[in-house]
């Protein structure tokens, strides 16, 4: 029986009773997409859409809408439908069609730079070309994308290639209409390029909207009619994706966007009273359920690790090399381990042939190869401003690569490869290993935090952004457990 709390009352009558639209800052474990999908029930008509996060979400939540009016797509779903009714055809998935395009202006513009400085240009050039189109950046515009290259620190000295971007973005959607081929942020970008509109409707719901983009908030506006209606749902202090075009002003941003009043879901129902008292050091306005357990919270070693793990527990870390070297450790004593996440091991896995094309190299001097490497990127990193968060990246990443070359049995550069692609999943093992970035969402009855320390995450010159975002990382780890809690420190 579903008991609403004041809370989820308090919005539950808004839907039903008052005008306008609310935007509803949830905390963790509030319960959100079972208060959206509670809410749709007293739609009185019209026709309405729940914006889901990802495309499991939207499947998982078509069952749960099946008794109310409400349809539930993904933004990016809702942006290929436009292109499709454009174009009277299904568009195409090409996920490289931009790397393409870059690596030809850097053929045919800088020739004389070496196969390895070729790479690094075409991708951070693709990083910056997903920016551009995610935050809605005006790509004619080089002040405006100096800006959001000093924003989000990515590794573009080239003023040729930034005054390349619009030419690029041009040739880009030209190519989508001529062949309807597209790449995932072409569904979002395009249908504020060239100004199309979804088909409009009377209510949209939007669950997890700290997480959007500028972009997805464009094509979300462009759902309403004069006088529909949004319910949005988002923890600010669960921003953590500003990699992807969001930020730690996200949710405002969607709360002015939409005109909303603020609404407060603050009861977590996930989280036992210990691990309240310890969230509420970094969102004082977290409240633990009537009917919270005590909880548990220890402290041990790292090294203990293997005699504390059981079946079903998640280790997280704000860094990628503990979990990659603690994760090794276990499947050496013959426990059932990975790492979340296959695009980091295929991520890795690319990294390791930019090491492998450097003059002379060997596979038997690896180490001293990923060193070189190492070095050399740091040289250039340290050129500019505002590059610390690229550089503790690139250290992360090339002491993941130490640390798999020493604890693989590996005798060639393949098998390292294939080692490593196989640490990492997607589909849950006996234990998870997770960074924090991708341990949202999750949860565990038993999570361990390795390396606490590391949160929050602090350098010389961090930005307030980069800091809020440290600091919800750390929320965001201390929020998953269900019971227990072990901070295993180094």
């Amino acid at each position: 029986m579903f008991n609403p709390s004041n809370y989820q009352r308090r919005i539950f009558s808004f839907v039903s009773q008052d005008d306008g639209s609310a935007a509803v800052k949830a905390v963790a474990g509030a319960g959100k997409t079972t208060t959206l999908v509670e809410a749709a029930k007293l739609l009185p008509s019209g026709d309405a859409l729940f914006v889901a996060f990802n495309k499991h979400i939207a499947d998982t939540l078509k069952v749960r809408l099946a008794d109310t009016r409400m349809a539930s797509r993904t933004v990016h779903s809702i942006g290929w439908a436009c292109l499709a009714r454009q174009w009277d055809s299904e568009p195409q998935l090409d996920e490289d069609k931009y790397w393409r395009l870059i690596r030809a202006w850097v053929k045919g513009e800088r020739p004389q730079l070496l196969e390895r400085e070729a790479e690094d240009l075409v991708a951070n050039g693709i990083k910056l070309i997903n920016l551009v189109r995610l935050t809605l950046t005006n790509p004619a515009n080089e002040t405006d994308i100096h800006s959001l290259i000093w924003h989000y620190g990515i590794d573009i000295f080239d003023s040729g290639f930034i005054a390349a971007v619009d030419w690029i973005l041009v040739q880009g959607a030209k190519i989508a209409q001529d062949t309807y081929k597209v790449d995932f942020t072409d569904m979002i970008w395009l249908p504020a390029y060239w100004n199309l509109y979804p088909r409009k409707v009377d209510w949209v719901f939007v669950d997890e909207a700290q997480d959007l983009s500028a972009a997805q908030l464009a094509l979300i506006r462009k759902c309403l009619k004069p006088n529909s209606r949004v319910l949005a749902v988002g923890d600010p202090n669960q921003a953590i994706y500003g990699f992807a075009g969001a930020d730690t002003r996200s949710f405002e941003r969607v709360k002015s966007g939409i005109g909303a009043i603020e609404l407060p879901l603050s009861i977590c129902y996930r989280c036992p009273q210990s691990h309240i008292r310890l969230a509420q050091e970094i969102v004082p306005e977290i409240e633990a359920s009537p009917n919270a357990p005590a909880g548990l919270v220890t402290k041990e070693s790292e090294g203990h690790l293997s005699k504390l793990v059981q079946k079903g527990d998640i280790i997280l870390s704000r860094k990628t090399t503990p979990l990659v070297d603690s994760c090794i450790k276990l499947i050496q004593q013959g426990i059932s381990a990975q790492v979340r996440g296959r695009d980091i091991g295929k991520d890795l896995s690319i990294l390791i042939e930019r090491v492998a094309r450097q003059p002379d190299f060997h596979f038997d001097d690896f180490i001293e190869f990923v060193d070189l490497f190492e070095e050399r990127q740091l040289k250039r990193l340290k050129q500019r401003e505002n590059s610390m968060t690229q550089i503790q990246s690139l250290q992360d990443r090339c002491e993941t690569l130490r640390v798999c070359y020493l604890g693989f049995d590996a005798g060639t550069l393949e098998e390292l490869q294939f080692a490593i692609e196989n640490l990492f999943t997607d589909n849950q093992p006996d234990v998870w290993f997770s960074t924090v970035h991708r341990a949202k969402g999750l949860e565990a009855d038993r999570v361990f935090i390795l390396r606490p320390n590391d949160m929050p995450l602090t350098w010389e010159g961090q930005m307030q952004w980069e800091f809020q975002q440290e600091m919800n990382l750390f929320y965001v780890a201390l929020t998953r457990s269900k019971h227990f809690l072990c901070f295993l420190e180094h």
